[in-house]
């Protein structure tokens, strides 16, 4: 959904690229979905104080260059940053609180099963190759937790298989409501109802312009 989002409105969303340890996959290039750095160039940076933020993901390490990131919030356009669950020492970094965004790997009917969601989290793992060993239970856990930590009046989007469409016009949706201007230039971006009932739990209003947004899911949710 993020791709996609990037490929169709390039001047007006951008997204935080960061560093990881991890070998790249198959489908990935470098600069688009990460930076690919050895273990030496990671500790490195770390120690030059390159880094705005660090994390650890099963057993590799992923990190935001300070560079980077005051670069492209100085830009003023919405920066997308994808991570699991919501981050206040990110957000200390952005300087501000996101619209923090998450895309649910099943329809709003199932969001709550924690069967549901394991089932579907474990399939798409699968198909995109990333149920490593000994991580695939702590990332199976992880993705159930981020449901279970959900409250009333967060956003999702619901990013069902087979149904990309129907979410990326959702996600559009969600965005050209909470910023004003965002998207709506292009005449393809449709404000989603505030009304319970809408498929967005708690839909709030036209909010004021932030720069940064935040899309959860951590690879388990499909983009």
């Amino acid at each position: 959904l993020v791709e996609r989002l990037k490929r169709e409105f390039p001047d007006q969303v951008q997204e935080v690229v960061r560093y990881t340890t991890r070998p790249p996959r198959s489908d990935e290039k470098e600069g688009e979905e990460y930076y690919f750095i050895s273990d030496e160039e990671f500790d490195r940076r770390l120690r030059a104080g390159e880094f705005a933020h660090v994390t650890h993901s099963y057993g590799s390490r992923r990190a935001i260059s300070r560079d980077e990131l005051e670069r492209k919030l100085a830009q003023g356009t919405p920066l997308i940053v994808q991570q699991s669950r919501p981050d206040p020492v990110l957000y200390a970094h952005l300087g501000q609180q996101p619209l923090h965004i998450y895309i649910s790997p099943v329809p709003e009917r199932q969001l709550g099963d924690e069967a549901a969601n394991r089932q579907e989290l474990l399939y798409r793992h699968q198909r995109r190759g990333t149920v490593e060993g000994e991580y695939v239970e702590p990332r199976l856990r992880r993705g159930v937790e981020i449901v279970k930590g959900l409250q009333p009046g967060d956003l999702v989007v619901y990013n069902v298989r087979d149904r990309e469409e129907e979410a990326y016009q959702q996600l559009k949706g969600i965005l050209a409501s909470a910023i004003p201007g965002f998207l709506l230039s292009r005449g393809t971006a449709t404000p989603l109802p505030t009304e319970p009932g809408s498929g967005v739990p708690g839909a709030p209003g036209p909010r004021t312009p932030c720069p940064a947004c935040s899309a959860a899911g951590n690879e388990n949710s499909g983009r």
